[in-house]
């Protein structure tokens, strides 16, 4: 899973859910100024083809928490934690993606609910190495989304996890003879 192609186009990705969530007259004057806010850094923090500016990133993440924590019946304040979990992994936080990602799937206007959980167990396989943990969300996401694009793949990742590089390389090795020998 690769996060620097979802956030090459966060910026636009992010307007377009902007005008589309929500009747912005609902919203307070401090409500839309963070909005803004959150919508400038996003311009700063994924310019084309640079790197993700750290400092930048970290104050977008703060105000996308700041936004969510003080809106939360907001429609927009789900969107802003996912969006949040995403920029916290790109920025190589990842407990902090996996509590933020947990605190969606608790909102009541979460609708990605299979991707979440999916990337729980993504986040504790590839970056903390804790293969029980990602195996109770992949396990998860199977059981509770089963028609899922995500839990199709949490099926296939299961069959690597917790293998070393070495276990990985001669199962791939295994699986290429027994293909080319049919």
């Amino acid at each position: 899973m690769c996060y620097k192609s979802i956030l090459k186009f966060f910026p636009a990705l992010l307007l377009l859910i902007m005008v589309s969530c929500g009747n912005e007259s609902n919203r307070n004057p401090e409500q839309t100024k963070l909005m803004d806010a959150i919508t400038d850094l996003s311009k700063e923090v994924y310019q084309n083809e640079k790197p993700i500016d750290i400092q930048k990133g970290e104050d977008l993440l703060q105000k996308l928490t700041e936004y969510t924590n003080a809106y939360r019946s907001d429609s927009m304040s789900a969107t802003y934690l996912l969006d949040a979990a995403q920029l916290a992994a790109s920025l190589g936080k990842y407990q902090k993606a996996i509590d933020l990602l947990l605190n969606y799937a608790e909102h009541p206007k979460a609708t990605k609910l299979d991707y979440a959980t999916y990337l729980v167990g993504y986040e504790y396989d590839a970056h903390l190495k804790q293969p029980v943990s990602a195996e109770r969300y992949y396990r998860e996401t199977i059981e509770r989304y089963p028609d899922s694009e995500w839990a199709k793949t949490a099926n296939q990742t299961l069959q690597w996890l917790g293998l070393t590089d070495e276990e990985l390389i001669k199962k791939l090795q295994e699986k290429n003879q027994s293909t080319s020998g049919q």
